[in-house]
This record gives C-alpha cells, structure tokens and sequence, in this order.
C-alpha cells in the first residue's frame, strides 16, 4: 500500500524516526568524545589530584576563550554567508577564516603568555611549548566544526570531533593505569597535542582533496578583515559570553586555591557534558534551517521550526541531564575524594543553571538568524557584567556555592532576556540586516 503521508525515506523509517536514529548516530560519535573527556576528568582526579586538575581547567578555559578573544566575531559573520554559498565559495571563505585565525595567535599568545608569567604563572610556563599548539589548533578546530556545520557537514565535523577528542583520553588513561609513572599532565598535553595533529591532518587533507584549485585568496581575506566592523557585535558577544562562563573558575584559583578549583572545574566539565552535546548534535545543526528561512522571510515556517527545535531540545536535555547525575552519583565512592562528596549540591546547582544555559544558546541561533546582533551582544553584555560583579561578591563570601549561584542567576537573566527579544523581532516579522 503505497505511504501517502509525504514522511516515508530509505528503508521505510519514517522521518521523525529517522531524525531521532540520525541523533542518536551523531549522540554516539560525541558521546564517545565526551565519555572520553569525562573518563580522563575521572582519571586526573583519582590519581593526579584535584590541583592537577584546576590546572587542567585553566587550560581547557584557555581554549574556549581563544576563538572568542581572537576570533573578532568573524565565525559567526563567516557561517552566516557560507549558508547558501557555492561549494568552492564556502571553501575558500573557511580557508580565509582559518589563515587569520592563525595570524592572529602568531601575534597575541606571546603576549598573553607574558601576562601570565607577570601574574605568577597559574598556567606553568614550562607546558607553554605543549599548550601554546593546543590552543591554536583548538581554536582552529571551533572554527572549522562551525563552519562545517552551516554548511550541513555535521557528520564530517562530529567525526572531527572524534579524532580531536574522543580517542587520545583512552589511550592516556589506560597507558596511566598500566604505567604509573606516566600519570603526568605532561602526558596528558602531550597525547592532546598528538591527536589535534592527526585531525589537522585528515582535515587539510580533505580540503585538498576537493579539487577546487587555490583556496587561499587574499579578496577573500582582506574582505573578511573589512568585516570585521560589521561583525564586532558578535566579537564582544563572544568575549561577554566567554567571560561569564570562565571568569569563576580564575576567580576561585585566585582566592580558594587551586584544589577547590579542581572540584569547581570537575563538576561544572560534568554538567558542560549536556550543554556540549545538546548544542552540537540537536541545536547547532540545525541552526542553518534558522538562517535559511530567515533569509527567505518565511516567517511562519521560521517560527514553527523554532518551536519545535526548542521541545525537541528541552527534552534531550532532561533526559541526559538525569543520566548524568545518576552517573556521578555512582562514581563519587571510587574517585574517593571527599570534597567531591561534600560539595555534591553544587553539582546540582550547576545542572540546573546549565539548562537554563543551553535554552539562552538556542535563543542566541534565533537572534543570529534574524540578524539580531546588536542584541546578542546586549544579552551577553549584561550576561558578563553580572557575572563579574556576583562572583566577586559571591565567592569570597560563599565560596563554591556563590559561583555556582551567580552562574544560575546570570544563565537565566541571559535566557529572560534573549527569549523576549527573539520573540518580539520573530512576531514583528523584523530580519535585521548587519
């Protein structure tokens, strides 16, 4: 009997069924990366110790703050041109992105490297020639995963990911728990570098392979560097955004010590697994269908599609939300650390924070859709400007619990706010354009 509802694809599944198989492939490749990441948090912190990984917390903030401080707001402004550009375009765009991005650690990570050492060094210097490589290349790979994406690669830049990420872990725990003198974070940055070195390879390879002559054009670099005016918007929302999520742990290194930083940074990685595999596998993706019929001034499929991503997200989010904690509740005993233990409703704290969290990312897609910059950046402004100001007050007097409130109360300010502003430019049918 022939199907007549319009929803039938490859194989007879159905197409919400073949949307959620399609998920559940993608959430297997990145669960794997993040099941990696999770297992060498669990390993640092039963056998290195908790000041090793503070340590390895600034490191990881460090990566995520790069593409946000040199990456001038040009990701976003590139990923929204590359939506409906020809192949070879879009490449030579990507390859555009990627030489500034590099020029620019070039010229800023020895000056940041500086400040460090002037401040006493809370990242060592003697890991600078391991970690100055992690950082670029990381940064280089945000870019690239983002790209890839608005472009609809999303399988090629989860399995990206996957070299990058979810690989390298298992080696270096499982190397560590047969030899243990190489439980070291010297192994660790090592094993890291090695791994963004072979995804550097597959991928430049794979641009090579595409037979589209010389990518690297300087119309496309010097109209990028023009840009960068229209995108310093999405550039200081990216530097607000950065700040209110990582200023806490700096804070906390700073004033309680690098041992309560380490159970800071342990359980807000755990609750950042959510808000990482949310937004990369169910939101990001589809955030060019965003853009698409925001460019097409389809309004009413604009905000049907933006409903419907919201539940489908809302739900994920509960469900492995509790398969987390569930998670940690069951390995607390082994990591045998009893500040772990007593600090377990912080934990808690910063779940529900993290939901509110992710709902602000995707209500960011629908404003970088809509071409919203300008509120982008105000939601982030006052985002980053509470944060500041509740973790210097809140920390020195409430310690972990005032970091993980002024987490929840910024989250959720930035959630009320891009909300509302979302709404009102999607019912007034205002596609701004910057």
């Amino acid at each position: 009997m022939p199907n007549h509802s319009g929803h039938a694809i490859a194989g007879g599944i159905t197409l919400p069924f073949a949307r959620i198989y399609a998920r559940l492939v993608l959430f297997g490749l990145r669960g794997i990366s993040t099941i990696a990441k999770f297992a060498l948090a669990l390993y640092v912190t039963r056998y290195l110790g908790l000041a090793d990984l503070g340590i390895y917390g600034l490191v990881l903030a460090a990566c995520a703050w790069s593409p946000a401080l040199l990456g001038f707001g040009l990701t976003e402004w590139v990923a929204r041109q590359i939506v409906l550009d020809g192949h070879v375009a879009a490449l030579r765009k990507i390859t555009a992105r990627l030489s500034i991005s590099t020029v620019a650690h070039l010229v800023f990570q020895p000056i940041f490297w500086a400040a460090n050492f002037a401040i006493g060094a809370p990242v060592p210097m003697a890991w600078a020639w391991l970690i100055a490589p992690i950082v670029l290349l990381e940064h280089l790979f945000t870019d690239v995963h983002d790209l890839l994406t608005a472009r609809g690669r999303v399988g090629f830049a989860t399995a990206l990911q996957f070299i990058r990420a979810g690989l390298w872990p298992f080696v270096v725990v499982a190397v560590g728990l047969l030899f243990p003198e190489t439980r070291t974070l010297d192994a660790i940055f090592f094993a890291w570098l090695l791994a963004l070195a072979l995804a550097s390879t597959v991928f430049f390879s794979w641009l090579a392979a595409q037979g589209a002559g010389p990518l690297l054009q300087w119309s496309d670099v010097s109209r990028q560097i023009a840009s960068s005016r229209a995108s310093v918007s999405l550039y200081l929302r990216n530097i607000a955004s950065n700040t209110s999520l990582f200023l806490d742990r700096y804070l906390i290194s700073l004033t309680l010590g690098l041992e309560l930083t380490g159970v800071y940074v342990f359980f807000w990685s755990v609750a950042n697994v959510v808000h990482g595999m949310i937004n990369s596998i169910v939101i990001q993706p589809q955030a060019p269908r965003l853009i698409g019929s925001a460019a097409r001034s389809d309004m009413a499929g604009f905000r049907d599609f933006e409903r419907r991503l919201r539940w489908e997200a809302s739900a994920w989010t509960i469900v492995m939300s509790l398969g987390v904690f569930g998670t940690i509740l069951v390995l607390l005993p082994f990591l045998q650390r009893p500040l772990l233990d007593i600090y377990l409703p912080v934990f808690a704290l910063l779940m529900v924070a993290n939901w509110a969290r992710i709902a602000a990312d995707k209500f960011g897609y629908v404003l970088l859709a809509l071409h919203r910059d300008r509120a982008i950046l105000f939601a982030s402004a006052v985002g980053a400007i509470m944060s500041a100001a509740l973790n210097l007050i809140l920390v020195p007097h409430f310690g972990l619990w005032g970091a993980g409130s002024a987490f929840l109360l910024t989250s959720v300010t930035v959630l009320t706010l891009g909300a509302l502003m979302s709404r009102h430019t999607a019912e007034t049918h205002a596609v701004v354009r910057t």
